[in-house]
């Protein structure tokens, strides 16, 4: 035990320099003064090469060396198991590539966020390109001890053990499904006349209603805050959550449905176990559960009756606008072709997400060269949703992602999409609906909290899918879902 408690306090240490981290990378996102991203960078990569150095001290070998795992408990088992995998892991790769993996992606975050403004592919392909080299030189290196191929390799950083196959099955089998269903959803809201109007309110007014929001439906915000950024992100550490948002004076909805998806991250982060916050096995499982939560919050709930009727009348309440149910119900729900994944509704969405899954696979494959990643965008945009984007700000430059490093990060919205259908389909069978309907959502909560959030990464993803839903991982409840409230609602 004695070795345990010293690997558990080790790990507390590592926490400690995480949760700075992401401190700092929240400021430089939020309110870090324009000029000081070149200085923010140099400490943020020397603090990144410190963490790794730390996550790859061979003191962390040794102790596991010496744990019998046969005197834990189950937690403390699979904390030293998660441990392990890490340390295995970030061994991999030397301090000198994590150091410049950092320094190069913090630069090219900074050049993207002014080339998005200028709508300037050109100017961010340099950096881009030197990202997406680097990028591959860590992913290879996984690749070729882990016997996967090289994009598999960055996916399973953000999903512990999803195979590539697997995932090509079930976004295959979304693919096949959905682009009729969409022809099918809008003649319908073409035959019954159905209209999107934007609803325009000033910024305070917003960004009041957007507390108010996260606060009812759980956010504690004596332990996070709700702060405004470039681009929507939930962040912080146990303790101190951070929810960020963008907002647009011309379209309302916009902020608040952004709210609502990060309050969803932000809930999973606030409700893991407390008692291992500071260590491996009380993080977050992967991002495809992580995107579960936020995406049951934004479409499961978020979308549903009890919420529109909510919403219309804190509209009303703060923002002075009067919008029947009906009328905000269809701007909420209304479905259409976009050039914007974010602000993209949830039939169309996941069409957004393979675009960029298949340019990933082909990037990586080395068969699409950086400067050409807008032609290929913009041929799947035809092929997928058929409309071409105007810009490479509408198009390639929108997300920061790439741009950050995050290759292999966007699958996990899609599959979050379908967890979050068959999570949610087995939760109502145990909710009040009368609850519900009244915009009571702490049910969800204490559920998710239950079944999901309490559990940490003790078990495999997979593992808890079925465990909490009684059932394999499938598209059949995402696609009862989208039938059931689209074509027979």
């Amino acid at each position: 035990m004695q070795h345990y408690q010293e690997l558990a306090e080790y790990f507390t240490e590592i926490e400690a320099l995480e949760s700075a981290m992401g401190l700092m990378h929240w400021d430089r996102a939020t309110y870090m003064p324009e000029k000081s991203g070149s200085y923010r960078g140099v400490r943020m990569s020397l603090l990144s090469k410190l963490h790794h150095e730390m996550c790859t001290h061979p003191k962390i070998a040794d102790l596991i060396s010496k744990i019998n795992l046969n005197s834990l408990d189950e937690w403390q088992q699979a904390n030293v198991h998660e441990i392990e995998h890490e340390y295995h892991q970030s061994t991999m790769f030397d301090a000198h590539l994590i150091e410049k993996l950092s320094n190069t992606s913090n630069e090219c975050e900074l050049i993207w966020r002014k080339a998005k403004q200028e709508d300037n592919f050109d100017a961010v392909i340099p950096k881009l390109d030197e990202l997406i080299i680097l990028t591959k030189e860590q992913a290879q290196i996984k690749a070729d001890k882990s016997s996967i191929n090289n994009y598999e390799a960055l996916v399973d950083f953000y999903d512990r053990g999803q195979k590539l196959d697997n995932i090509n099955k079930l976004f295959d089998q979304v693919l096949a499904f959905l682009p009729d269903f969409i022809e099918q959803v809008i003649d319908k809201q073409n035959s019954l006349n159905i209209k999107q109007q934007h609803i325009e309110l000033a910024i305070d007014k917003q960004h009041q209603i957007c507390m108010q929001i996260a606060k009812d439906l759980g956010f504690d915000f004596d332990y996070g805050r709700l702060d405004k950024t470039f681009h929507p992100f939930c962040g912080g550490s146990y303790g101190d959550i951070r929810i960020t948002n963008t907002y647009d004076e011309h379209n309302a909805l916009n902020a608040i449905m952004a709210t609502v998806h990060e309050t969803g991250h932000a809930l999973y982060e606030q409700n893991l176990p407390k008692n291992y916050y500071n260590q491996r096995v009380g993080k977050a499982l992967g991002m495809s559960m992580h995107e579960s939560q936020s995406l049951t919050y934004e479409m499961q709930l978020g979308s549903s009756k009890a919420f529109v009727n909510y919403l219309s009348q804190l509209l009303k309440d703060i923002g002075g606008i009067d919008i029947s149910f009906q009328e905000l119900w269809h701007n909420i729900n209304f479905v259409k072709r976009s050039y914007i994944r974010i602000l993209a509704d949830e039939v169309t969405y996941p069409l957004h997400v393979i675009l960029r899954f298949k340019l990933e696979q082909q990037i990586f494959a080395g068969n699409l060269k950086t400067k050409d990643i807008p032609i290929l965008w913009n041929e799947l945009m035809q092929k997928y949703l058929q409309i071409t984007p105007p810009s490479n700000a509408l198009g390639c430059l929108q997300d920061v992602h790439w741009y950050s490093g995050a290759f292999g990060y966007f699958p996990s919205y899609l599959s979050g999409a379908i967890i979050a259908a068959q999570l949610f389909t087995k939760a109502k069978q145990t909710l009040d609906k009368d609850r519900l309907n009244k915009f009571d959502f702490s049910g969800v909560k204490n559920w998710y909290k239950t079944n999901i959030h309490n559990f940490g990464r003790k078990m495999p993803m997979n593992e808890l899918i079925l465990q909490a839903s009684n059932k394999e991982l499938s598209i059949e409840d995402y696609k009862n879902y989208l039938q059931n409230k689209y074509l027979y609602r």
